[in-house]
Protein backbone atom coordinates (compact mmCIF):
# COMPACT_ATOMS: atom_id res chain seq x y z
CA UNK A 1 0.00 0.00 0.00
CA UNK A 2 1.50 3.36 -0.99
CA UNK A 3 2.22 5.98 1.64
CA UNK A 4 -0.16 8.94 1.61
CA UNK A 5 0.94 12.55 1.92
CA UNK A 6 -1.29 15.06 3.72
CA UNK A 7 -0.88 18.72 4.61
CA UNK A 8 -0.11 19.33 8.28
CA UNK A 9 -2.09 22.38 9.46
CA UNK A 10 0.35 23.12 12.31
CA UNK A 11 3.60 23.04 10.32
CA UNK A 12 2.01 24.01 6.98
CA UNK A 13 4.21 21.42 5.27
CA UNK A 14 3.42 18.07 3.70
CA UNK A 15 3.63 15.08 6.02
CA UNK A 16 3.73 11.36 5.35
CA UNK A 17 0.84 9.65 7.11
CA UNK A 18 1.55 6.49 9.12
CA UNK A 19 -1.23 4.02 9.85
CA UNK A 20 -1.72 3.26 13.54
CA UNK A 21 -4.29 1.46 15.63
CA UNK A 22 -4.82 4.60 17.74
CA UNK A 23 -7.67 6.46 16.00
CA UNK A 24 -7.57 9.54 18.27
CA UNK A 25 -4.14 10.71 17.09
CA UNK A 26 -2.56 11.20 13.68
CA UNK A 27 0.98 9.80 13.36
CA UNK A 28 3.05 11.50 10.65
CA UNK A 29 6.58 12.24 9.49
CA UNK A 30 7.18 15.88 8.47
CA UNK A 31 8.75 16.73 5.11
CA UNK A 32 10.77 19.81 4.17
CA UNK A 33 12.92 21.11 1.31
CA UNK A 34 15.52 22.53 3.69
CA UNK A 35 17.94 20.27 5.52
CA UNK A 36 16.90 19.88 9.18
CA UNK A 37 19.16 21.07 11.96
CA UNK A 38 19.12 17.59 13.38
CA UNK A 39 21.21 14.89 11.74
CA UNK A 40 18.40 12.37 11.62
CA UNK A 41 16.64 12.64 8.28
CA UNK A 42 15.95 10.59 5.16
CA UNK A 43 16.82 12.18 1.82
CA UNK A 44 14.28 11.37 -0.92
CA UNK A 45 13.34 12.67 -4.36
CA UNK A 46 10.77 15.45 -4.43
CA UNK A 47 7.26 13.87 -4.67
CA UNK A 48 5.68 17.01 -6.20
CA UNK A 49 4.33 16.21 -9.69
CA UNK A 50 5.97 19.27 -11.34
CA UNK A 51 9.33 19.01 -9.55
CA UNK A 52 12.59 18.80 -11.47
CA UNK A 53 14.33 15.43 -11.39
CA UNK A 54 17.27 16.62 -9.29
CA UNK A 55 15.25 18.18 -6.45
CA UNK A 56 15.57 16.57 -3.04
CA UNK A 57 13.24 16.55 -0.05
CA UNK A 58 14.11 15.68 3.53
CA UNK A 59 11.90 13.55 5.78
CA UNK A 60 12.63 13.81 9.47
CA UNK A 61 13.24 10.56 11.36
CA UNK A 62 10.70 11.68 13.89
CA UNK A 63 7.11 10.62 14.26
CA UNK A 64 4.76 13.45 15.22
CA UNK A 65 1.64 12.55 17.16
CA UNK A 66 -0.91 15.25 16.47
CA UNK A 67 -4.65 15.39 17.07
CA UNK A 68 -6.90 14.23 14.22
CA UNK A 69 -7.95 17.79 13.36
CA UNK A 70 -4.39 18.75 12.41
CA UNK A 71 -4.45 16.56 9.31
CA UNK A 72 -5.35 18.68 6.30
CA UNK A 73 -6.21 17.73 2.75
CA UNK A 74 -4.65 14.85 0.83
CA UNK A 75 -2.08 15.70 -1.83
CA UNK A 76 -3.48 13.48 -4.59
CA UNK A 77 -0.76 14.13 -7.18
CA UNK A 78 2.21 13.62 -4.87
CA UNK A 79 3.89 10.28 -5.56
CA UNK A 80 6.89 8.68 -3.88
CA UNK A 81 9.18 6.49 -5.92
CA UNK A 82 9.53 2.83 -5.01
CA UNK A 83 13.06 3.34 -3.63
CA UNK A 84 11.89 6.22 -1.43
CA UNK A 85 8.97 4.21 -0.07
CA UNK A 86 11.32 1.34 0.74
CA UNK A 87 13.66 3.72 2.60
CA UNK A 88 10.82 5.05 4.73
CA UNK A 89 9.22 1.67 5.36
CA UNK A 90 12.54 0.09 6.36
CA UNK A 91 13.13 2.94 8.82
CA UNK A 92 9.66 2.46 10.33
CA UNK A 93 10.14 -1.30 10.56
CA UNK A 94 13.48 -0.81 12.31
CA UNK A 95 12.06 1.80 14.69
CA UNK A 96 9.09 -0.30 15.79
CA UNK A 97 11.22 -3.43 16.01
CA UNK A 98 13.43 -1.72 18.59
CA UNK A 99 10.44 -0.68 20.68
CA UNK A 100 8.96 -4.17 20.57
CA UNK A 101 12.25 -5.79 21.65
CA UNK A 102 12.78 -3.29 24.47
CA UNK A 103 9.28 -3.91 25.83
CA UNK A 104 9.98 -7.63 26.23
CA UNK A 105 13.34 -7.17 27.98
CA UNK A 106 11.78 -5.87 31.21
Amino acid sequence: MPLKIYRNKKTRHPSISIRQKDKTKWHNMPMSHSKPKHLSYIKINDPHPHAKTGNKTFVRKYIRKDKKGVRGFLYKDYRLSIEDELKIKSYLKQKYKKRWCQAWRH
